[in-house]
């Protein structure tokens, strides 16, 4: 009897420990969330810049620049003005006309293939150019907002016809100034208007040897002409 008393006081000591103690471990089950609603921040994936060789480089020197717009001058002006405010074979490009401004990324692509932007004509035109030269002039005509920002030199030539662009410029250079054929720049004083009329529809006939040059019989008078105006222009 005495030993069952002696178990019955032990169990309700166990008993009252297990209750003292249960309250702070609930405790901690409620203050401890589970595992799987622990939530980690996200990660921000790092952003990679482009490589400096992809970087466009959207400041040019001033040598690029005078390079830039002196291309302008003998190879776009000719259908778009000095100004760029268009002319019957070309669209204005800035000014109230000008139906919108290009990035320098579609310069460059139009720049590279006109043809696939619908501009076949300028084919000969943007042929003299290399990558490195479209660029600048993608770069230049960008940062252009109105006509006026357009200035060129006061001893720039006047643009030459794009007659002369497309037929002569490839091997006197867009601005006459020589390549494979002559420099034309004081053509008029050492031949008279006249013979060099005859030199291009019929080089042979005023003289010249080398067959390099090519007839222009396929030209008509009055596009002989506009080239021949052009060229008395040159002088310096």
């Amino acid at each position: 009897m005495k030993k069952l008393k002696l178990y019955c006081l032990i169990g309700f000591i166990g008993v009252g420990l297990l209750l003292q103690a249960w309250p702070t471990q609930a405790g901690n089950l409620q203050k401890t969330p589970p595992p799987s609603s622990v939530r980690t921040p996200a990660k921000t994936p790092a952003k990679r810049s482009r490589p400096r060789a992809e970087r466009i480089q959207l400041e040019l020197r001033p040598e690029q620049t005078m390079a830039a717009l002196k291309n302008w001058v003998f190879l776009c002006a000719p259908c778009h003005t000095v100004q760029a405010i268009g002319t019957e074979n070309g669209p204005a490009l800035l000014g109230e006309k000008a139906r919108k401004r290009f990035t320098v990324a579609e310069l460059k692509k139009i720049f590279a293939a006109p043809d696939e932007h619908g501009l076949s004509e300028a084919i000969p035109a943007f042929r003299k150019l290399n990558a490195k030269q479209r660029e600048e002039l993608a770069i230049w005509f960008a940062t252009l907002k109105k006509p006026e920002d357009i200035v060129a030199a006061t001893d720039f030539p006047n643009p030459p016809p794009f007659i002369f662009v497309q037929q002569c410029a490839g091997c006197h250079a867009p601005d006459a100034t020589g390549n494979i054929g002559p420099n034309l720049y004081n053509v008029s004083k050492r031949r008279d208007r006249t013979e060099i009329l005859k030199l291009i529809e019929d080089p042979a006939s005023v003289g010249i040897k080398s067959n390099i040059m090519p007839t222009f019989s396929e030209l008509s008078e009055e596009e002989r002409k506009e080239i021949v105006n052009w060229l008395v222009t040159l002088t310096k």
